[in-house]
């Protein structure tokens, strides 16, 4: 690991806030303002950490660090501005511990503290939108995913499953060779990572650090990953099921549900017009009116199986 590098966009987050302005917001309600204020101070300082290691997960070259630091550093200081403002609403709120009860100006003291909680809530609600918005800004887009019970899902997600357990061996390949190699060079490094059969271009990416100063790939990475295997394998494992079924059909009374293989819907066919409560169920539960079919249908799965019988149930004991 080589030693953490402060970003521009953080450099000086320690200071953001003047320690008179931390000290006075809890003058009025700690015996210990000094330290309650100095406590303000890291605490913001850590959450500035926090939130920029949250974003530059986003960012995986120097362009997109760079805008992304622009962008924080904007981010930094509308926050801060709101920070402080928070800072100098609470110095206005005493508390009867440090004030003492004699002539306590109670209502007002509890119309100040509505107003802290309200600046407190707008703060955080800022704070989570200017952070998504960063996070969203270098995101890649959302794959579509594989249905379980499409034509060809059980061969899509065995494609899927290859990648990803390759990148899983490339990743701990690239980790145990660093560790390996730890005290060498970072040409030494290299050549080493090449020597296990990775390119040029893949042994020197490997060797840049990260917002953290680390290189290779971090435990987050192998974990989130090995995980997504799992997770595509029980997909696997219920597309084959849903592969191996044939379409079949079957009466509930009055309704007629055809599941239909080659479709991928679990169909609901009704003699009438569904009444509002029966439709407000099918709804729920993801079955859609389709005109050209005449039936309200949904994805072939679990779901659609438990519910169809139920709602057809419900259905029928509505109609008699």
């Amino acid at each position: 690991m080589t030693e953490q590098t402060v970003r521009p966009a953080l450099i000086g987050i320690e200071s953001d806030i003047p320690l008179d302005l931390a000290i006075r917001a809890h003058s009025g309600t700690s015996f210990s303002p000094e330290r309650r204020g100095e406590s303000e101070r890291n605490g913001w300082a850590q959450d500035m950490r926090n939130d920029y290691a949250r974003v530059m997960r986003h960012a995986t070259t120097d362009e997109q660090r760079q805008a992304l630091d622009a962008q924080f550093a904007a981010y930094r200081s509308a926050l801060l501005s709101r920070k402080r403002a928070l800072l100098a609403s609470h110095s206005n709120i005493v508390s009867t511990m440090i004030a003492g009860p004699s002539n306590f100006p109670v209502r007002q003291m509890e119309k100040r503290n509505r107003s802290y909680d309200n600046k407190v809530k707008e703060y955080l609600e800022f704070r989570e939108r200017a952070l998504a918005r960063m996070c969203n800004t270098f995101a890649e887009p959302r794959p579509m995913g594989t249905r379980t019970g499409e034509a060809g899902a059980v061969d899509a997600l065995q494609a899927k499953i290859d990648k990803a357990e390759a990148k899983q061996e490339h990743m701990r390949l690239v980790n145990k060779t660093i560790r390996k190699h730890l005290k060498a060079e970072p040409a030494g490094k290299a050549t080493a990572l090449m020597a296990a059969g990775l390119t040029e271009a893949e042994a020197w990416a490997a060797l840049k650090p990260d917002v953290f100063g680390g290189i290779g790939f971090a435990s987050f990475e192998l974990t989130n990953n090995n995980a997504n295997i799992k997770r595509m394998k029980e997909q696997q494992t219920k597309a084959q099921k849903l592969a191996a079924t044939a379409t079949n059909e079957q009466e509930i009374g009055k309704v007629k549900i055809v599941d239909n293989a080659e479709a991928d819907r679990l169909q609901m066919f009704f003699p009438e017009r569904v009444p509002d409560p029966i439709y407000d169920l099918l709804k729920a539960h993801g079955f859609r009116w389709t005109p050209t079919v005449g039936a309200f249908q949904a994805y072939r799965g679990s779901n659609a199986a438990y519910w169809a019988p139920m709602i057809a149930a419900e259905y029928n004991k509505q109609a008699d």
